[in-house]
């Protein structure tokens, strides 16, 4: 939530003022995007990969029930900084509508199950789809606003979810290291790391080429 708002923040007044400049808005917003897409999918998907070892070093073993619940949220939080993002827009081109008819079909998504089922588990994986399906409605409403279509949209993140699910992978075959789970957990936060930005770099990522061009800039200014 404090990602999303601070991301939204960010975006909203260069949005604002490239209201009049369409084509430039969509390449902005296709930047933010991607920005999100880069830094959320890694952290949330790493630290399902994880949690369990976080879990048992901070709060003990003895609260390692939660860990399934924080997996199957971190799926709604996968979305939504995209969806504050595109609510912003909705507001910014004067059909805040939107966002009200998404929301509502959002909660009725969420609040059906409940009349039906009382297991946690399941409603957490109904919040967790109701966010999503929500998430898909908005990349409609976002093509008819700004021509931003849907299938242009998931080819702006999907590289960067398959970039994070491998290195997850990479996450998760480290945990089968008979080592302490004090040095396991580091281990796993800086291979899954620098698995993930290798990745990012070998596949052009303009984000990371960036950050790297900044990188030897500051060095250059130290020297």
């Amino acid at each position: 939530s404090i990602i999303s708002s601070s991301i939204s923040g960010v975006s909203y007044p260069v949005l604002s003022k490239l209201n009049d400049d369409q084509p430039k808005q969509v390449k902005y917003l296709q930047k933010m995007i991607r920005i999100c897409a880069f830094g959320i999918f890694p952290v949330l998907i790493g630290a399902m990969a994880c949690f369990e070892n976080i879990i048992t070093i901070i709060l003990t073993e003895k609260w390692l029930p939660i860990v399934p619940y924080f997996q199957i949220l971190s799926i709604a939080g996968l979305v939504m900084p995209f969806q504050n993002l595109y609510n912003g827009l909705f507001t910014l081109k004067g059909k805040p509508q939107w966002t009200f008819v998404i929301e509502c079909i959002k909660n009725a998504c969420i609040l059906i199950p409940l009349f039906f089922i009382k297991d946690t588990h399941t409603l957490l994986w109904s919040f967790s789809a109701a966010t999503l399906f929500a998430y898909f409605i908005s990349l409609f409403f976002v093509k008819k606003i700004i021509g931003y279509s849907p299938l242009l949209q998931l080819r702006d993140i999907l590289p960067y979810l398959f970039l994070s699910l491998v290195m997850a992978t990479v996450v998760i075959l480290m945990d089968q290291l008979s080592i302490s789970l004090l040095l396991k957990l580091p281990i796993q936060i800086i291979g899954g790391a620098a698995t993930y930005i290798a990745g990012c770099y070998m596949c052009g990522s303009a984000i990371v080429k960036e950050m790297v061009n900044q990188a030897k800039a500051a060095l250059l200014r130290l020297k």
